[in-house]
């Protein structure tokens, strides 16, 4: 008792201490009287060597000098994060106002400001500084996505800290209590000593988990302010970058229409110039233009994509920022009778599906003409890969289907030598347009695989809304309920509305209606009949009444 009774006084004189302590260095915070970490780790050495005593009291007392080892590391991360929270604390002002001066509009620096493109900047480094912004646009996404999950925790930890708080302090008295509890005759000095450091260590761990919950929630506030701030600061980012990927979009587009065309244009003089001559030649540069069309015309196409993608995306997150707002106005139950007419009006404004799914049907029969022209030109590029060989091939097809040769030998070899050249610059022009058109038809179904995904997005989101809001508008009002002003007030409402119509007009509207109404002449002339035969109908009814009765 004698021993337990310093102790105990010490640990509630030291308690309110902690956070002055704490806030001074979290190294150092932990009471100079309290058992070390070394001293532990000596006593479970000297333990596991023991062999005065049975496996099972080594055991014992092994866990008690280990559970006191990790309080004595709980206490040191709580002091930690204390010290930290602290830290964050005495900074978070001067970052903040940093943050915000950069964000401030005079003070933003242009986004194309040190982009290294013009129109005169080869495709190839256009492509290489596209690539880059999108990756960096990936990564300021993923670090806006992070503070926005970061600041939704935040949200939540006041109630969480405040019931922690609660249960370590609770939990503090009791070992503030077991303290105070004179140890048993029959425990042996060892695990005495062993059972007081236990609750010496529990009770510092409790005391400093008490102080760094304090911390963090005295900090909260200018913690989720840093956060706010370096989340506008992201979002700053992302738009910076997203305007220059569109410039370099718009570039890129440009040029590769440009290049497209060009090579149109060349494809269709030649075949101009080969206009008469060997068919052989006359057939290739026809395939030339012919390919060089179908390019042109896919390049012509791309940037179309990518606008149709953007609108819904759009469209997409402007649903799920309405569905998530939706219900969690719902489910907090604080509501009036306008929720039912808002929600209402954004069920109206719902997509049409329809459209969607056709387009989606149209979007994989191009993808199968796509993978289909694809393979027929891998295939045709493989066979002309070796230039020499491919015109050695035609040569001798040209020259078999020959009718005649000059009887000059020399002109007859000038004559050889000139198609060889044509087809080299044909085929060389064929190679190169089947490039393109491998390139371009890479880019085209990567373009209509994320608009896919985009559209799929889209039918999975206004689905799941469409199906929350049939679930939900029927419990809800809304229109506002009928008042007795409203009854008063019909008959004036009445009057007006029959005021400004066009009462005498209106037998003639009727009429010059009807006039026009096939189903309102084959009427007129259907009850004509009926009239006409009017007593042969009943008559013939008249005449089957008794069989029926009889029957």
């Amino acid at each position: 008792m004698r021993t337990v009774v310093p102790v105990v006084i010490a640990c509630v004189l030291w308690a309110p201490w902690v956070s002055c302590l704490f806030a001074q260095e979290a190294d150092s915070a932990l009471p100079g009287w309290l058992v070390t970490s070394q001293a532990l780790e000596s006593k479970i050495a000297e333990a596991q060597a023991a062999t005065d005593r049975t496996e099972e009291a080594k055991t014992q007392l092994i866990a008690l000098y280990r559970k006191a080892s990790s309080n004595l590391q709980t206490a040191k991360d709580n002091a930690a994060s204390a010290a930290t929270f602290r830290r964050r604390a005495e900074r978070a002002p001067a970052e903040i106002q940093a943050i915000r001066g950069a964000l401030a509009p005079d003070a933003q620096a242009e986004p194309l400001k040190g982009l290294d493109a013009a129109a005169d900047t080869p495709l190839p480094a256009l492509e290489q500084l596209l690539q880059k912004e999108q990756a960096d646009l990936t990564a300021a996404d993923a670090r806006r996505a992070d503070i926005e999950a970061r600041l939704a925790t935040l949200e939540q930890r006041p109630e969480a800290i405040s019931q922690r708080l609660a249960e370590a302090t609770q939990q503090r008295e009791e070992a503030s209590a077991q303290l105070q509890t004179p140890a048993t005759d029959d425990a042996s000095p060892v695990f005495a000593q062993a059972k007081k450091w236990l609750l010496e260590t529990r009770y510092v761990a409790l005391s400093t988990e008490t102080t760094m919950l304090e911390q963090e929630l005295s900090t909260l506030s200018l913690r989720k302010q840093l956060l706010e701030a370096k989340f506008d600061q992201e979002a700053a980012n992302v738009d910076s970058i997203g305007e220059r990927i569109r410039v370099l979009d718009e570039l890129i587009d440009r040029k590769r229409r440009q290049a497209a065309q060009q090579e149109t244009t060349a494809a269709e003089q030649t075949q101009r110039e080969l206009e008469g001559m060997h068919p052989v030649l006359v057939a290739l540069s026809e395939e030339n233009a012919a390919l060089s069309r179908d390019v042109n015309d896919i390049t012509q196409r791309l940037q179309a994509q990518d606008l149709v993608r953007q609108n819904l995306e759009q469209l997409a997150e402007q649903l799920s920022a309405d569905y998530q707002d939706a219900r969690a106005t719902l489910e907090s139950g604080e509501v009036n009778d306008d929720l039912g007419r808002i929600l209402l009006q954004q069920f109206d404004a719902l997509p049409d599906l329809r459209p969607l799914t056709r387009n989606d049907k149209l979007r994989k029969r191009d993808l199968a003409d796509l993978n289909v022209s694809r393979l027929e030109h891998r295939a045709e590029a493989r066979r002309i890969a070796d230039t020499d060989a491919t015109v050695e091939r035609l040569m001798l097809e040209l020259q078999a289907d020959a009718s005649q040769r000059s009887e000059n030998e020399a002109q007859a070899d000038a004559e050889t030598e000139a198609q060889k050249a044509q087809l080299r610059e044909l085929v060389q022009q064929r190679k190169t347009l089947l490039d393109k058109a491998l390139e371009v038809n890479s880019l085209f179904v990567g373009k209509l695989r994320e608009l896919d995904q985009a559209e799929q997005a889209l039918l999975a989101t206004a689905a799941e809304y469409d199906a929350y809001l049939d679930e939900q508008l029927p419990w809800l009002r809304n229109a506002k309920p009928i008042r007795l002003e409203d009854i008063r007030a019909m008959p004036s409402e009445l009057g007006a509305r029959l005021a400004a119509a066009d009462l005498p007009g209106l037998p003639r509207l009727i009429g010059q209606q009807l006039a026009r109404s096939p189903a309102f002449w084959l009427a007129v002339i259907g009850a004509g009949v009926l009239l006409w035969r009017r007593r042969a109908i009943i008559a013939a009814i008249e005449s089957i009444t008794p069989r029926i009765g009889s029957a």
